[in-house]
């Protein structure tokens, strides 16, 4: 996009149109300018805004004079009185700019106005992901912020390394040069987007997956018994069942002192380290507690000490903002000799050890 400095009077209106903030009056030249590097070729302000046909010369001479007699003059605020935005014929690879940022503009690859996708969203329609799989999108920039591809790139190298299946129609796949490697055209590097999407899947290990819960909740409950004096309770992914395969099991300790925790591991010459985590308790009231992250039986802990007022009163969950839910030795050991020991979120057990 190009405003003709010609046409331009400097009224203001483009500058609240833009929503990436690419638009501003330069102080110099006393015309709006566009910022080529920001600009995504939305065409919201050639769009969104009237074009009147109005003598430039008119309009600038008319301002000075309202201005000499200190006359107010507000201009209608969604209309470029001069017509001064003039669409360039875009070439590669700035093209790319228009074709995820105008959401009248279809992809030439699939056909879909917008980021050019209908998304895994659609699937009882399309049938995109088959039995077994697992959609996923991520979705990169939004209005006012944008996306360059530089970061759409570290994504779908760190996707790629670990083995995802990148949707074939998405635009996002069409511009890879290498699919396997997750490799976008080196062109676009320097290309900025109002949003874009990568969509991908992954194989289902049902069975796998089961038995990797069993074996991560068999681990929480052993490493529990040996805890006991910090009354853990079991929280997060392995207690949900939605562990992956390097997930941490995460226990919460109550002791009002954190030496207590750090003195029993040393005594067992467990080597340890320490972090901090915030936790929301309410409202805009958080509170930071310890997190010591130790090995057991060749899997990763981590154990959150609180003092003991927080083992009846749990931080509320990031997840749902409702307090943690969390599982006590007994309910574990309960749902471990269940036919509910690979379930997801075992509602059952939960509301069984509910009470502190």
């Amino acid at each position: 996009m190009r405003i003709n400095p010609d046409k331009c009077v400097a009224c203001g209106n483009c500058t609240y149109v833009c929503p990436m903030e690419a638009i501003y009056i330069d102080p110099v030249i006393k015309r709006a300018t566009i910022k080529r590097d920001e600009c995504v070729e939305c065409y919201a302000c050639f769009n969104g805004l009237s074009q009147e046909h109005l003598n430039p010369t008119i309009v600038r001479t008319t301002r000075k004079l309202f201005a000499m007699l200190r006359i107010r003059f507000e201009p209608e605020p969604d209309v470029c009185p001069t017509s001064a935005f003039e669409p360039e014929e875009l070439v590669w690879p700035r093209v790319v700019r228009r074709a995820f940022s105008d959401p009248r503009v279809p992809h030439e690859s699939t056909g879909v106005e917008g980021r050019g996708t209908e998304e895994v969203k659609t699937n009882d329609v399309t049938g995109r992901v088959k039995v077994g799989e697992v959609g996923f999108t991520i979705e990169f920039g939004r209005p006012g912020v944008g996306a360059r591809f530089t970061e759409i790139q570290e994504m779908c190298w760190a996707l790629a390394k670990v083995g995802v299946s990148f949707e074939k129609k998405n635009p996002i796949t069409s511009l890879m040069s290498d699919v396997a490697t997750g490799t976008l055209r080196e062109g676009i590097m320097n290309e900025k987007v109002m949003s874009a999407i990568v969509e991908y899947q992954r194989l289902f290990d049902a069975a796998g997956t089961a038995e990797r819960t069993i074996q991560l909740r068999q681990v929480a409950l052993s490493a529990m018994k040996n805890l006991a004096e910090f009354e853990p309770r079991l929280v997060g992914p392995v207690l949900y069942g939605t562990a992956f395969e390097h997930s941490p099991i995460t226990l919460h300790l109550f002791s009002d002192e954190l030496e207590a925790v750090t003195r029993f591991l040393m005594a067992r010459r467990i080597p340890y380290t320490l972090d901090e985590r915030s936790f929301r308790l309410g409202g805009r009231q958080f509170e930071n507690f310890i997190v010591v992250a130790v090995e057991f039986q060749q899997q990763a802990l981590d154990l959150v000490v609180m003092p003991h007022v927080r083992l009846a009163h749990p931080p509320l969950s990031p997840l749902d903002g409702a307090p943690y839910r969390r599982l006590a030795m007994p309910g574990l050991a309960a749902l471990l000799d269940s036919p509910d020991a690979a379930e997801v979120l075992p509602e059952i057990a939960l509301l069984r050890s509910s009470k502190p």
